[in-house]
């Protein structure tokens, strides 16, 4: 069956749009990337550029091509995120206004500093420390291995969660540079709270799933690529082959851009149900009656 992706959302500024949302996640992302075909195609046009040129100046590519295909996909990947939290139904329309898309990605690069920061202070592998190194698994373990390495699972897995809480209590401040609205952190951490199992429910609907194919996939392409270096190749076989390689991690920036950008709806709604919640006062707990029924 075809999805409408004819009648946007359309919300007068300042104001919250009912929660009865139209689709799931899965189908209101395919509309939004229908809707943003032009824009998002100029995107990934200029990523795939710039990846060629892996392929046409292989020795030019770590002194200034990686960097720059760095910068151009985690700007990629804030654009994705900001056009998902403005379709998600937060804003009148995705404005490409360079003052606002400026001011969330600002927020946005402090929301992942902050991740950064916390989860490495949580639990750092190079060092087998948590907590910023006042626990030691490999003291802990007292030289287990078969035990250290089940600690250091366990402390990946409660990193995860431990980012995952401040996903959900801080994320929704973004579609709320849609709105210009200064709130508070107070006000964000009740909204967050409020929504917090239809945000995290919703993330591993969509979100988490198309990043865990991204990262599959990357290892593969990087296997591929290792492999090929320890074939008995000349220099330039081995460099084309690694040039290939880049172009297939195209793949996978694409699937990260479209996760940013469903989960970039996800935070949006959630955005909408936490205010909806808080001018009720109603509780977290309970059936969201609200959100969709469908995936």
């Amino acid at each position: 069956m075809a999805i409408d992706c004819s009648e946007k959302m359309v919300i007068p500024d300042g104001e919250i749009a009912s929660v009865g949302f139209r689709h799931g996640i899965w189908k209101e992302t395919f509309c939004a990337v229908f809707f943003y075909r032009k824009r998002l195609g100029v995107l990934f046009l200029a990523l795939a550029t710039l990846k060629l040129q892996v392929v046409l100046f292989p020795f030019f590519f770590m002194a200034v091509l990686a960097p720059v295909s760095g910068l151009v996909v985690t700007a990629g990947t804030v654009l994705a995120l900001y056009t998902g939290c403005a379709w998600g139904g937060v804003g009148a329309k995705v404005s490409w206004s360079w003052k606002k898309i400026l001011e969330f990605m600002f927020k946005a690069l402090l929301l992942f500093l902050l991740l950064e920061v916390s989860g490495s202070w949580y639990f750092s592998p190079a060092n087998s420390t948590m907590f910023g190194g006042e626990l030691r698994l490999t003291e802990l373990s007292q030289d287990n291995n078969s035990y250290e390495l089940l600690l250091v699972l366990v402390a990946f897995l409660t990193k995860w969660l431990w980012e995952l809480i401040i996903i959900v209590l801080l994320a929704t401040g973004l579609p709320a540079v849609l709105l210009a609205r200064r709130q508070g952190f107070k006000r964000t951490f009740k909204r967050g709270y409020a929504a917090a199992l239809y945000i995290v429910s919703r993330l591993f609907i969509g979100p988490i799933p198309a990043l865990i194919v991204a990262l599959i996939w990357s290892v593969i392409v990087t296997g591929v690529g290792a492999g090929m270096v320890r074939l008995n190749f000349d220099l330039s076989q081995k460099i084309e082959f690694l040039s290939y390689a880049v172009m297939l991690s195209l793949v996978s920036n694409t699937i990260v851009f479209l996760a940013y950008l469903m989960a970039g709806i996800v935070l949006s709604r959630g955005y909408q149900l936490g205010e909806a919640r808080l001018a009720k006062g109603n509780k977290p707990e309970g059936e969201l009656k609200e959100a969709e029924a469908g995936v």
